[in-house]
């Protein structure tokens, strides 16, 4: 793929096209960028800074027309597009142009964790970048490679479900449970998406798994070598102690990475972190202990936050959109002595009805700040406040960060 002296359409203006629009910009071609929203002063400012011009989303076919290709930001869905235009893949002009080793992570529950403590650990042996879905726009990070000695990146569905020639070093899949069905339509959809960050790799490469997914990945003849986790650990990791700041399950996928480079397992001895949104221990008062899990926007992760905490004692905040899920196996799943269910949002009503046929003790808010005043009213000494939604955040707040802090300020001072 020729990416000089061309015309190049940069859909939607987040954090990934902003990065696109220098890196492509750079390279001499003219940009053009399009979203369905006013920009602000700053963003204007950005684009004139570059020479590129603006169309609003109402002239689509013109955007289309006037560029020989089309980079798409992950979040839009490109699917009833594909033959109106030439799209290229923000994965695949990285590895075009980033010459050092990759280490790529995907997967339901797990990859945020995974990525932000392997990448912590590996910093203390040499100079690894952490980018991609977390932190950094990758574009951003390829004028930085000449210092660095590998690359560590989290990688969604979105940015996986277009690749042609992304082949990462190193590829590690967590897990895949259902989720952004409302984008992917069906299960095998988007499993098929979450394997793209594998399916082009070579027989030398590696891709790291849950045994579990055996069966499944079989179906797509993936040439790389496999390495399978499973849930308990071998022998040689029996006699480690892990860490408390993460699940087992993810020691042993980043046990396994420190391996396949080399590094010593001894890396995570006596290892601390605490990763913002996720598990996040926030106060206690009155013996009433707060966290903050906004991180949680599928019902498996909420699940496995769940299994942190005595049921009898946590009162859950659920919440968010289903991003085309049916909650109601989830609810069933929830354990039967939980202590009580707060439920906010666009989809409050509707988790309640799921809790009230299911015996569990729920109410219903539209916001987060009357739910807060009530889990308030009815905790007792002793009791866990989890906030983990099982749920995006989009009804409400424009991602989970926004909507963890918005909890932790309520936490700050919750008797007022």
């Amino acid at each position: 793929m020729q990416l000089q002296n061309k015309n190049i359409g940069i859909w939607g203006f987040g954090s990934v096209g902003k990065s696109a629009l220098s890196f492509l910009s750079d390279l001499g071609n003219t940009c053009q960028i399009m979203d369905n929203r006013t920009l602000n002063d700053n963003e204007t400012e950005l684009i004139n800074s570059y020479n590129a011009s603006f169309l609003s989303q109402n002239s689509i076919e013109a955007f289309f027309n006037n560029n020989d290709y089309i980079l798409a930001s992950p979040g839009i869905d490109i699917t009833q597009y594909k033959t109106k235009a030439t799209f290229i893949c923000e994965l695949d002009i990285f590895c075009q142009f980033w010459h050092k080793p990759i280490i790529a992570i995907t997967g339901t529950v797990g990859k945020t964790t995974i990525t932000t403590i392997l990448g912590d650990l590996l910093n203390k042996k040499m100079d690894a970048l952490v980018g991609g879905n977390i932190g950094t726009p990758m574009l951003d990070l390829i004028h930085k490679q000449k210092k660095a000695d590998l690359i560590v990146l989290e990688l969604s569905s979105w940015q996986l479900e277009h690749v042609q020639q992304f082949k990462p070093d190193i590829a590690l899949i967590t897990n895949i449970y259902p989720n952004h069905l409302d984008r992917h339509i069906t299960i095998q959809h988007y499993i098929q998406a979450k394997l793209n960050i594998c399916i082009n790799q070579t027989e030398q490469q590696v891709t790291i798994l849950p045994s579990v997914l055996k069966s499944t990945i079989k179906q797509y003849g993936t040439q790389s070598k496999k390495i399978w986790i499973s849930d308990k650990t071998d022998n040689k990791i029996d006699t480690i102690k892990l860490p408390t700041c993460t699940f087992a399950q993810n020691w042993f996928f980043i046990i396994e990475v420190l391996k396949q480079l080399n590094l010593p397992i001894s890396l995570i001895d006596n290892y601390k972190i605490q990763i913002e949104h996720r598990l996040e221990y926030i106060n206690t008062w009155n013996e009433i202990s707060f966290y903050n899990d906004s991180k949680s926007t599928t019902p498996a992760s909420t699940l496995a936050a769940l299994q942190q905490f005595d049921p009898t004692k946590t009162i859950l905040f659920l919440g968010g959109l289903s991003k085309g899920i049916d909650r109601s196996f989830f609810i069933k799943q929830l354990p039967r002595k939980l202590c009580y269910v707060i439920c906010f949002g666009q989809e409050s009503e509707h988790l309640k009805q799921l809790c009230n046929l299911n015996n569990i003790p729920s109410t219903a808010y539209d916001n987060l700040n009357f739910a807060f005043k009530h889990s308030i009213s009815i905790a007792k000494p002793g009791n866990i406040i989890l906030f983990s939604p099982a749920g995006s955040s989009f009804d409400l707040y424009e991602n989970y960060q926004k909507r963890g802090n918005h909890f932790k300020q309520l936490v700050t001072y919750p008797y007022e």
